[in-house]
């Protein structure tokens, strides 16, 4: 261990040792959702959510990234975030946010979401993220695909396990919603998941349901767009996330590399509730690339890596995408 490395483990460590944790005084954001995947976390009990535990590049993200949410202004991050460049600094800012959401997603996304008190942060952990990945969306001469491995909270091949159809009233162009449960056989981004529910409900009908390992949960809607065309609009998207035949994108006992996103419905004292669902970003298939007889179903070439490739090369291809991304 180099002596910077050293001294800066010795900081970290104190940083650690006199963390003040913010208990109760989390601001209660109601769930007003009624999407099927509803999943609840205890919420979390610090900030930022430090623990011994944690790789030491991780925790030097969450020292920096609360400073700067401490001291600076919406204002000042916001003129900061569009001076930035395709450079070393917003290289190394993309750097740190990666390996934090890598270490722990729901915990980074709690971070990111939930509001210790009124006055703890000057900006928001959430609006800064979002203003660092605007910016490499629009930066990064590499069509949006640093975005998108940023943006990704779980990137994982997988093997679905079990579908269940709900309909959610609230949103007639997409109530046709199904909830996907499915096996990890490999993790490229995200080391922890979410609970796996066994059953799905809504979490004001007041059940409780009981939790699964090694199993991971998302949903999407067969009705939605596979990627937003021009105008964003719905008359505007053509193809829906449906095969050749009409069938939904996802099927029973396929795999798939599926890039997801947590998105947070809200929380209490006591929990962090979220949903999971496919990530769209720069995808031709809303993130969700089918396995068809050991090949990734890719023939738009959404990663430069060339279509349709064997799944050892794609995933060996991500790998090396991801390790320039967090070696800048």
């Amino acid at each position: 261990m180099s002596l910077k490395t050293a001294i800066w483990a010795v900081m970290v460590a104190i940083a650690v040792a006199f963390q003040t944790p913010v208990r109760s005084q989390v601001v209660i954001q109601k769930v007003k959702s009624t999407v099927g995947l509803q999943i609840a976390a205890p919420v979390i009990q610090s900030f930022p959510p430090l623990n011994s535990g944690m790789p030491l590049n991780v925790m030097e993200g969450y020292i920096y990234y609360d400073s700067i949410c401490r001291n600076a202004s919406w204002q000042s991050v916001d003129s900061f975030a569009n001076q930035l460049t395709y450079s070393d600094t917003l290289a190394n800012a993309l750097k740190y946010l990666y390996v934090m959401d890598d270490y722990d997603p729901v915990t980074f996304s709690q971070w990111l979401r939930v509001t210790p008190s009124i006055t703890h942060y000057k900006t928001a952990p959430g609006f800064l993220y979002t203003q660092l990945l605007g910016k490499a969306a629009s930066t990064v001469p590499d069509t949006l695909r640093t975005a998108m491995l940023s943006g990704a909270d779980y990137i994982a091949h997988v093997k679905i396990t079990s579908l269940q159809n709900f309909a959610d009233t609230a949103l007639p162009a997409f109530q046709d919603e199904v909830i996907v449960s499915c096996q990890v056989l490999d993790t490229l981004k995200g080391k922890i998941y979410p609970p796996c529910p066994e059953m799905i409900t809504s979490r004001e009908k007041g059940m409780h349901a009981a939790s699964l390992p090694d199993c991971l949960q998302f949903y999407y809607s067969p009705s939605a767009p596979r990627k937003a065309l021009t105008g964003d609009v719905l008359t505007g998207w053509e193809p829906r996330l449906k095969d050749s035949l009409g069938n939904p994108w996802i099927t029973a006992d396929q795999e798939y590399i599926v890039f997801l996103t947590i998105r947070s419905l809200g929380n209490d004292t006591s929990n962090f509730y979220m949903t999971v669902h496919s990530a769209k970003f720069n995808s031709s298939v809303s993130g969700m690339y089918p396995i068809v007889d050991g090949v990734v179903q890719d023939q738009n070439d959404d990663f430069g890596f060339g279509a349709n490739l064997p799944l050892a090369d794609f995933i060996a291809a991500l790998r090396n995408r991801i390790y320039t991304l967090t070696h800048p």
